[in-house]
């Protein structure tokens, strides 16, 4: 599933859910609002990605082979201008 500027998400097994979250700067959109020409925080919300916003997931950074903690409903990032973040979301507690 490719969300609207953000990036792509898909199910993973054990009610893992893979995100890629992406920050598209192009130049000709210098001074349109939403639009930011350095990093920017880019969002994945439980909504778009097949979670109920109560569900706990364990967040990790899949290119630096980092955990980023634990959240419900939401998760932000920021990534570079022309870059992207890929995360895996993990149940805590064995549900999704």
């Amino acid at each position: 599933m490719c969300l609207l500027r953000l990036g792509c998400a898909g199910k993973m097994s054990q009610g893992r859910v893979a995100v890629v979250l992406v920050n598209a700067f192009q130049h000709q959109q210098f001074g349109k609002p939403g639009w930011t020409a350095g990093p920017a925080s880019v969002t994945a919300r439980w909504v778009d990605l097949w979670l109920q916003n109560e569900t706990v997931m364990a967040v990790r950074d899949a290119l630096n082979h980092r955990d980023l903690g634990r959240a419900s409903g939401s998760f932000a990032v920021v990534v570079d201008v022309h870059d992207v973040a890929v995360l895996v979301l993990s149940p805590v507690g064995g549900g999704s």
